[in-house]
């Protein structure tokens, strides 16, 4: 060799995992050095190598030759990068080697043309872009059935093009899919090639492959079925004649069992490659089942009461006006029942909400075996039901079923270990072809109102609404009526009422109060249409309307004192409540920190979670809940600790006992006050009417007070701009009388 390397070079090079070599140009130019590696890649020694120079021509692969030998040329000379080169070697034995050649020619001291390069074993990476490339293929079917499966594809559908498409690959017998209820079988065949029969294909059995991947989970490759001893062939694959198969579960979760597998008549047919692909494709169908199993589950969900798995209001509605049309079609009568049991909230408040769901739960069972197929029963939420009798031949029959439901209750239903026996005030309301179409909003409205009227008259009893009905219920459904767009057509108002800071003497609050200009009624008082709206569902739209007004004005006062809106417990527990505020007071501008919102005790008392979560969110907005008119409520000591509210109103008729020296009622605020500060909550004294309670209140340590002392509510006019300008100013110990 010409040329003296240091011996740590060489000792280095000779470890490098490829081949370096010195040659001259030329395609039987001499080798004049070649290292140690390449009887490791190519099984002939240096010494062998570098002693004939043909051959490193002769072990060029016979596809490759041209290629390999175009680059014996001076044309590289001198090149600052020299050519790169792919191509094949034949080892000793005969073994294919892709070789990957980087090497740079130059001339050497006496002018002679030497190539100084570097051979790398690239086999390994060569047969990866092999599978690669047939990977793509694969993967172009796998993507035709993806692009399918998110168009919402049927996945009985989606099963079937997968089978076409797999089942099609050259060399191929076909593709099958094979479903069960459940893993034990048994498998039917629904998909394969046209030659087998479908309808009349024997289900595959416990010993064959398909039971075998279906309870495993694992692929399953067979290479030769006439070598097979594990399992049996399946009898409906016989036409194909199979000799090899690769078969892969279908996770179709808890629903049903499933399987796909892919057949050869040639033995060997399927590499782990393969095995790879039918399993993608399997999982393209997967996701199918499974996305039509949660849109199924998820509509059933939207649809149904969590609690009883009863349709919910929503999909009663649905049904209820669907019936309605078929009835008015057909001319035969239809009833709505609506049912709610009596006294249920005792049961809550004594043995708890899980014995009370419990019995929700078995009551809706009973419910439910005692009607016709035809007939469908509800549960609106709470302790109130909705039926729907179809088809009925008298309106005696829809008596004859709410007698035959007060029966049902009576039987004793045992629940928390004890037997409870319950009774249900039911209101009836009919849809006959001699009357005019109804709506089934007014059938529901009626047979509410009819519910109403049996609880008037003692509960345990029904009532059948008519058109002629006198007395509360129909006062009730004539406010009803006309509350609906009393806010479009101006007749709802505001007034506000002070609220006073006791140790600073000043306003800091204002407590907005609706009032209903009624065309015929005058001024109504929220006491008498509220308790309505909260009954017939309008207490939603009447709350959204306070709660946007009040913000709305409060944005524009000139002073920045908070705004005080009650809320009712529907509001609370039957839709989503921070948002609404949130997206009011985005709207109108009032920052979180000027409202408060004001709940009743029955708010809490029911869904406890739902509410706990909403005053959770409404709190870290920095909206302040007070619990309106404390003390009225049996439970509400039990339920304080499990809220953040930031404060009490002390109810009316307690500071209606501080008059005089009356020391029991004393003591009773004081107690309240006592407990509310232990648990960091402000105190609002409501109903403050004389110098002797302000003062008490304010001795006890009461936070702040409002009354007609102070002031009465005020219209939003003149003397509430008055007010909000006196509002940096002390009220004084003489109060303001309004």
């Amino acid at each position: 060799m010409e040329h003296h390397w240091d011996s740590a070079l060489r000792d280095l090079v000779e470890r490098v995992p490829a081949i370096f070599y010195m040659a001259e140009l030329g395609v039987h130019g001499r080798w004049r050095y070649v290292s140690p590696q390449i009887e490791t890649i190519l099984g002939f020694s240096a010494e062998e190598w570098m002693a004939d120079p043909t051959l490193w021509e002769r072990q060029i692969h016979p596809e490759d030759r041209d290629y390999a030998l175009s680059f014996e040329s001076e044309r590289y000379l001198g090149l600052s990068l020299g050519p790169q080169a792919e191509y094949r070697l034949l080892t000793r034995s005969g073994e294919v080697v892709w070789i990957l050649e980087d090497a740079k020619l130059q001339r050497d001291r006496d002018g002679t043309p030497v190539w100084h390069g570097v051979m790398y074993d690239i086999t390994e990476r060569k047969l990866i872009e092999q599978d690669y490339r047939r990977l793509a293929d694969q993967q172009a079917i796998i993507a035709g059935l993806g692009a399918r499966a998110l168009r919402g594809e049927d996945p009985r559908a989606l099963m079937e093009m997968a089978v076409h498409l797999l089942g099609g690959a050259e060399g191929l017998a076909g593709a099958c899919v094979w479903m069960a209820p459940d893993e034990r079988g048994p498998f039917e065949l629904v998909g394969g090639p046209p030659e087998l029969d479908l309808a009349d294909a024997p289900p595959a059995g416990e010993r064959t492959h398909v039971a075998a991947v279906a309870s495993g989970e694992r692929p399953l490759t067979i290479s030769d079925w006439h070598q097979e001893a594990r399992f049996e062939l399946p009898a409906a694959l016989a036409p194909l004649e199979p000799r090899s198969t690769v078969a892969v579960r279908i996770e179709c979760g808890d629903t049903h069992a499933a399987v796909l597998e892919l057949h050869s008549r040639e033995p060997g047919r399927f590499s782990p490659q393969d095995v790879h692909f039918v399993q993608s494709a399997a999982n393209v169908v997967a996701s199918a089942v499974e996305r039509a199993d949660a849109e199924e589950a998820l509509r059933h969900r939207a649809a149904h009461d969590p609690l009883t798995n009863l349709p919910n209001r929503e999909l009663f509605t649905e049904v209820l006006e669907h019936k309605l049309r078929q009835a008015t079609r057909s001319g035969v009568t239809l009833a709505v029942l609506f049912l709610d049991i009596d006294n249920f909230k005792l049961i809550n408040d004594g043995l708890g909400h899980q014995t009370g769901d419990e019995i929700l739960r078995k009551l809706a069972d009973r419910l439910s075996t005692c009607l016709r197929n035809e007939d469908v029963v509800a549960r609106f939420g709470g302790d109130e039901f909705a039926i729907v009798l179809d088809k009925l031949g008298s309106a005696r029959e829809a008596a004859e079923v709410a007698q035959r439901l007060r029966g049902e209750l009576a039987r004793p239903l045992a629940a928390g270990g004890v037997e409870h026996f319950l009774t249900a005030s039911i209101g009836i309301a009919l849809a006959t072809p001699s009357e005019e179409p109804v709506t089934s909003e007014d059938l529901l409205r009626e047979a509410d109102l009819a519910m109403y009227g049996a609880k008037e008259r003692g509960r345990d009893t029904f009532e059948v609404f008519e058109q002629s009905m006198s007395g509360a219920a129909a006062e009730q459904m004539e406010i009803q009526r006309s509350l609906r767009g009393a806010g479009e057509r101006g007749e709802l108002a505001l007034q506000y009422q002070p609220i006073v800071s006791l140790p600073t003497d000043r306003v800091v609050a204002l407590e907005a109060l609706v009032r209903w200009r009624h065309p015929q009624r005058g001024l109504l008082t929220p006491a008498e249409f509220v308790p309505i709206a909260e009954q017939s569902g309008a207490i939603d739209s009447l709350g959204r309307w306070v709660l946007e007004e009040a913000c709305a004005q409060a944005a524009r006062w000139p002073s920045p004192l908070a705004v005080s809106v009650n809320v009712a417990s529907r509001q609370i527990t039957h839709h989503d409540l921070h948002a609404t505020v949130m997206e009011v007071l985005e709207r109108t501008g009032l920052e979180p920190t000027r409202l408060e919102l004001e709940i009743t005790e029955g708010a809490l008392l029911e869904h406890s979670q739902p509410v706990a979560a909403t005053l959770d969110a409404l709190a870290d907005s920095g909206i302040r809940v007070f619990l309106d008119d404390f003390g009225t409520g049996y439970s509400a000591l039990a339920y304080l600790d499990r809220f953040r509210l930031a404060g009490l109103k002390i109810d009316r008729s307690f500071v209606e006992r501080l008059r005089g020296d009356n020391a029991q009622g004393i003591a009773i605020v004081e107690a309240i006050i006592a407990m509310a500060k232990a648990l960091g909550l402000e105190l609002i004294a409501e109903g403050v009417d004389d110098e002797h309670q302000l003062e008490t209140l304010r001795g006890l340590g009461c936070d702040r007070a409002q009354g007609y002392l102070i002031s009465a509510p005020l219209d939003s006019g003149k003397e509430l701009e008055r007010e909000l300008a006196d509002a940096a100013e002390p009220v004084g110990s003489a109060g303001r009388a309004g």
